[in-house]
């Protein structure tokens, strides 16, 4: 399988470089080609400068031709406001099936795209017959190594690629709204190494900025529990943790403040305490079906503690769209989705 994968990408990389070549036709006697041109440079040497999440300044070709990805919120981007125009010509992504959903499908099923590894992890022998102009690393990628270490192989194996991190912090202190600005920074910086995406950018980002301020303005007092559930297990985020973004950006009340999260994945709770909490308000994240797997929607409904919860009483436990907040945060699709989730419970207020 790997050597049939091998062999699509050298013929992939063969085929432009015939066509470069043939591209290189006479010209009459005198004729200034663009190329020869002082004020119009090739466009495969037009670069852009710019500063990705990490504050670093970094050098890109503009419209590179040969590009992997493994930040999958960013192909979800590209993807919505039209990957045809990006100019992209061989694409390398994490083809695994529990890291794209079914609307990216086309990208993990098409044997055009390349498989350059998982979202942890880069595939050497595919990346050196690609030969990336652009790496685009996600807030997963060398997550199971030594800390950077993947990174920094990548970097130097692949000197003349460019290397960017375009993963959103939500942590930020001196940002008011870190998610969003985030999102503004990614599409700016897609706009400016894909210039003929940037009209559906500019319109992208005028829609999820208005999203984030309906949802504001609408999310009211009421107390607020955001929880993943696994079988037999219940997870709580609050106003600090890996879903802040709930009550700091979207502005849903906490309902609770005090509990203290013991890492990325919130901290363990049970039904009891739900129901003491005593929420108006539920946002349930399903982490199992986010995977693919049987989620534990239906058993948690079920929990009598749970259903004397006011929130449970007045319908207002709201299921979130898995792939949106759980694996494609970030995305153009995945915010959009998120947005609409909490309509489900804004729409409901006066």
């Amino acid at each position: 399988m790997k050597k049939s994968i091998l062999s699509m990408v050298m013929a992939s990389i063969m085929v432009f470089s015939l066509t470069a070549c043939g591209q290189e036709t006479a010209t009459p006697s005198g004729t200034t080609t663009p190329a020869d041109s002082e004020t119009s440079a090739p466009q495969e040497d037009k670069t852009v400068t710019v500063k990705d999440a990490t504050g670093e300044e970094v050098t890109v070709k503009v419209n590179p031709k040969r590009v992997a990805i493994y930040d999958l919120a960013i192909l979800d981007i590209l993807d919505t406001v039209g990957f045809d125009k990006t100019g992209i010509e061989t694409l390398g992504l994490p083809k695994t099936e529990s890291s794209l959903p079914d609307y990216l499908g086309e990208y993990r099923d098409n044997d055009k795209y390349v498989n350059v590894g998982t979202l942890f992890e880069a595939d050497y022998d595919t990346l050196d017959l690609l030969q990336p102009n652009l790496i685009i690393g996600g807030g997963r990628f060398g997550s199971k190594n030594t800390e950077g270490k993947t990174i920094d192989d990548v970097k130097k194996r692949y000197p003349d690629a460019a290397y960017i991190e375009l993963d959103i912090d939500l942590f930020v202190d001196d940002v008011e709204y870190p998610y969003e600005e985030g999102l503004k920074r990614n599409f700016d910086i897609l706009s400016q190494i894909f210039p003929e995406l940037k009209p559906g950018l500019d319109k992208g980002i005028t829609e999820l900025t208005q999203g984030f301020a309906d949802i504001r303005a609408k999310s009211g007092d009421a107390d607020t529990l955001f929880l993943m559930i696994g079988p037999g297990s219940i997870s709580f985020y609050g106003q600090e943790g890996r879903y802040s973004l709930v009550h700091k950006e979207f502005g849903f009340k906490p309902a609770d403040t005090t509990t203290q999260e013991s890492g990325y994945h919130g901290a363990e709770v049970n039904a009891e305490y739900v129901k003491t909490e005593n929420p108006k308000v539920i946002l349930l994240l399903d982490r199992n079906a986010s995977l693919g797997q049987e989620g534990s929607g239906k058993e948690f409904m079920a929990n009598s503690l749970i259903q004397e919860t006011d929130a449970y009483k007045n319908n207002n436990i709201y299921t979130l769209d898995n792939t949106a907040w759980y694996l494609l945060t970030g995305g153009y699709t995945s915010t959009k989705n998120m947005i609409a989730d909490l309509h489900q419970y804004t729409d409901t207020l006066k």
